[in-house]
C-alpha cells in the first residue's frame, strides 16, 4: 500500500523519522566534536555554517566523523538553540587549560632544548596535509652528541620548565605528528618520537611513543616492569598530519592509573588501572622529538631523521 493513499501510515513514519532525528543528529554532532573544536571553534552556529566549515576540511576528519556524515553537510546538524551547549562540552569543560604552544610564532624560549647542533630544533613549514607552520626537528647520524643529555643521539624539546605531572591529577595532552613524504623508517632499531620521562633518577620513560620497524609502539613502565603494545602501520600516515589524544593520571600503585591514547579520535590504548609512574615521582615531564638511543652503537638503515610536531595542547582535570 502506498503512502499517499494512507495517511495513517504517513503519520505513523513522520512521527517516527521526527523521533528518531534528533537523537541522530546528536550522534553526529558528538562524533564530530573535535573537528568542530579543531577546524570550526570561531565559526558562528546557525544556517548551516558549521556543517560547511566541517566540509571544507573534509581531508582531514577523523574516520569516526567522517562515518557519522554519509549525507555530507546535511548529516552535520548545527546546534539550535533549544541544544544545550554545556551538554556537547560537557567533557572539555571539566578540564582547564594548563600549557599551549604556539610553534607559528616560534619556540617558547622557557622550554629545555636537548639538540647536538643549533638548527636541530627550529620551525618551519611542515610538509604535510595541510600545510602549516610546526615544530621541526632534524638530526643526522654524525652529529656530535656529547653536549646533551646522556651523551646519546637525540634532539627532543623538554617541557618540565612548564608543567610537570602530578601524582592524583588527570592531565589531557594532544599533539600532532607530521612524517613526511619520503620518510625511510629504520627497520634494524627504533626511535622514540614522544615520551613522559621520570625525574633524572627514575630510570626508563613510564610513557614512550615510538617508531619500532615502521609501526607504531607504546612502552608502558612503572619501575618494576616493562610492557609495550603495538599501534600499527605507520606507513600510512606519511605525509598527512596524525592527532594524538593522552588521558594520563600516573599512580605508581595503579588503582587510580589512567592511560588512554587516541589517535585521530580513535581509541589505540587503554590501560586504566594499571601502574604507570615510579613511586613517590611527583616530577615526571613531557618531551617531544627524536630520541635514537642505538643509532652510533648498532646497524642502522638510515643516516639521518626529521620529524615535524604541531602544537602542544595540555590541559588539567
Amino acid at each position: 500500500m502506498s503512502i499517499g493513499k494512507s495517511p495513517h501510515t504517513a503519520l505513523r513514519l513522520l512521527l517516527l523519522w521526527s523521533a528518531a532525528l534528533p537523537l541522530a543528529h546528536a550522534d553526529w554532532w558528538q562524533d564530530c566534536a573535535s573537528e568542530r573544536q579543531r577546524f570550526c571553534q570561531d565559526t558562528p552556529a546557525g544556517e548551516g555554517r558549521v556543517a560547511a566549515c566541517i566540509d571544507a576540511h573534509a581531508p582531514q576528519l577523523s574516520a569516526q566523523c567522517r562515518a557519522a556524515r554519509p549525507g555530507g553537510s546535511a548529516a552535520v546538524p548545527e546546534r539550535s538553540a533549544g541544544q544545550s551547549q554545556s551538554q556537547s562540552q560537557s567533557q572539555s569543560q571539566s578540564f582547564h587549560s594548563l600549557y599551549r604552544t604556539q610553534f607559528a610564532g616560534g619556540i617558547d624560549r622557557s622550554l629545555m632544548l636537548q639538540q647536538p647542533r643549533a638548527d636541530a630544533i627550529g620551525t618551519a613549514p611542515a610538509p604535510c596535509t595541510p600545510r602549516q607552520d610546526a615544530l621541526r626537528i632534524s638530526i643526522r647520524q654524525g652529529d656530535n652528541y656529547k653536549g646533551v643529555a646522556n651523551g646519546v643521539p637525540r634532539a627532543e624539546i623538554n617541557f618540565a620548565p612548564r608543567f610537570r605531572f602530578q601524582p592524583g591529577h588527570e592531565y589531557r595532552i594532544r599533539w600532532s605528528t607530521c612524517l613526511p613524504t619520503d620518510y625511510r623508517f629504520d627497520s634494524q632499531q627504533p626511535e622514540g618520537i614522544t615520551q613522559i620521562h621520570g625525574e633524572a633518577a627514575q630510570g626508563s620513560p613510564p610513557f614512550g611513543l615510538s617508531l619500532v620497524q615502521g609501526r607504531y609502539e607504546v612502552q608502558l613502565r612503572d619501575g618494576n616492569r616493562v610492557q609495550t603494545r603495538d599501534l600499527g602501520s605507520a606507513a600510512a600516515d606519511r605525509g598527512r598530519w596524525v592527532h594524538w589524544t593522552l588521558r594520563y593520571r600516573p599512580d605508581h600503585r595503579g588503582p587510580q592509573a589512567i592511560t588512554e591514547l587516541e589517535k585521530d579520535d580513535a581509541p589505540l590504548l587503554a590501560a586504566n588501572g594499571q601502574a604507570n609512574a615510579y613511586p613517590d615521582d611527583s616530577g615526571a615531564y613531557f618531551k617531544i622529538g627524536i630520541y635514537k638511543w642505538w643509532w652510533q652503537s648498532r646497524p642502522s638503515d638510515v643516516t639521518e631523521r626529521t620529524v615535524y610536531f604541531g602544537d602542544v595542547e595540555v590541559d588539567l582535570r
